[in-house]
């Protein structure tokens, strides 16, 4: 017996898609930076200990996916995330994998 599934099929792939930004630490670091709010490249640097190359590659690739967008105000790039729904995410992973928190 088949299973209807709880995702249309059309879907799975943006879902797999969006799934790989959580794949990396750094990516999974800065998403749950960002759950409390934009923050700047320069803060995001900090934070993850990344070079700005590195960074760089991490933000594009989340931009890409559709987790994240950015925006330029003088002469700093701010990020935040696309849908609060990702911050539910995150709080989720903290649940099943930092229950001490």
């Amino acid at each position: 017996m088949i299973r209807n599934m709880l995702i249309p099929e059309t879907n799975l792939q943006k879902a797999t898609e969006g799934l790989k930004a959580l794949g990396h630490e750094t990516r999974l670091t800065i998403m749950c930076h960002l759950m409390d709010g934009e923050m700047c490249v320069g803060d995001l640097e900090k934070v993850t200990k990344s070079s700005q190359s590195n960074l760089s590659q991490h933000l594009s690739k989340m931009k890409g996916l559709g987790v994240i967008v950015s925006e330029k105000r003088g002469q700093q790039v701010y990020y935040r995330l696309t849908n609060p729904a990702f911050s539910e995410l995150i709080q989720a992973l903290k649940v099943i994998y930092c229950p001490d928190l």
